[in-house]
């Protein structure tokens, strides 16, 4: 589910790019219209970059891939699937800067309150979501694009 949101608005695309995702990188951001306060608009942001951000390096809006929210349609809208994510994740593993995708419980009923462990998924297991992910036609839509992007 989260994976899919990465590959989807952040086009990230091979394990390698998806091992550096992690926690501190990803955010819910709300900004307000300056000229209307009660009018907002949230994203979900991910610190783009291959490298790791200094310590008291300025973080500009160009470093950031960004996806609005989609109030259209919620069951996939980017913001609500990654809030859900993190209402699933222990409170400890929320603010890590080495992982982001997490093994899931072995047994976990819906209403669980946590549905993921504190172990980071295995590169193994994540290549194996992302080879499923990438037969739905829309994420090869998005594959295509980056692969084009880059060359």
């Amino acid at each position: 589910m989260i994976t899919s949101v990465c590959v989807r608005y952040f086009q990230l695309t091979s394990v390698e790019q998806h091992m550096k995702v992690a926690f501190s990188k990803v955010l819910r951001h709300t900004k307000k219209n300056p000229s209307n306060p009660k009018d907002k608009s949230t994203t979900i942001r991910y610190l783009k970059g291959s490298g790791p951000h200094h310590l008291g390096q300025k973080v500009t809006d160009d470093m950031y891939a960004e996806q609005s929210e989609d109030p259209e349609n919620p069951l996939r809208c980017p913001i609500k699937l990654y809030d859900f994510y993190l209402f699933k994740c222990p409170q400890c593993a929320k603010g890590r800067n080495d992982t982001y995708y997490l093994t899931p419980e072995p047994v976990v009923v819906p209403n669980s309150p946590i549905w993921y462990s504190t172990q980071p998924i295995p590169s193994q297991q994540l290549e194996h979501m992302l080879t499923r992910i990438s037969m739905v036609r829309e994420i090869q839509e998005v594959i295509a694009m980056a692969s084009t992007n880059v060359n």
